[in-house]
């Protein structure tokens, strides 16, 4: 993923612009006047995009869609935050990978979080 984020707070439309330019393969459906100021619906769409990418077994852009979110996670505000974890990471299906192919895509304090989600 070519891209910086220099900016230390993002806000949510800055959020859902950039994933819309990242992904404009979803950027319709994030974009859609149903799901305006639903930002954990919005972030739905993220994760059913990934799941779509395993499903796929396409590695290279499951690490493009990791890669993004472990850029902005620490960058957004608390609900954007919250929204990346309850709505995405929760719902990502990573149980279809091994131990080292997830962590191949998620950072070790991620990966216990996602564990921890999914037990949950």
């Amino acid at each position: 993923m070519k891209f910086k984020i220099i900016k230390s707070d993002i806000s949510r439309s800055e959020f859902l612009g950039i994933l819309s330019e990242q992904f404009p393969e979803i950027k319709e459906e994030i974009e859609d006047e149903d799901y305006k100021d639903l930002i954990h619906l919005q972030v739905a769409i993220f994760a059913r995009y990934a799941n779509d990418q395993l499903e796929r077994k396409r590695h290279d852009e499951l690490h493009r869609i990791f890669d993004f979110f472990e850029k902005v996670i620490t960058k957004v505000d608390s609900r954007t935050e919250n929204a990346l974890y309850v709505s995405f990471l929760e719902h990502v299906e990573l149980e279809k990978l091994n131990k080292n192919e997830i962590c191949s895509l998620l950072k070790h304090p991620h990966y216990e979080i996602w564990k921890q989600l999914r037990n949950s």
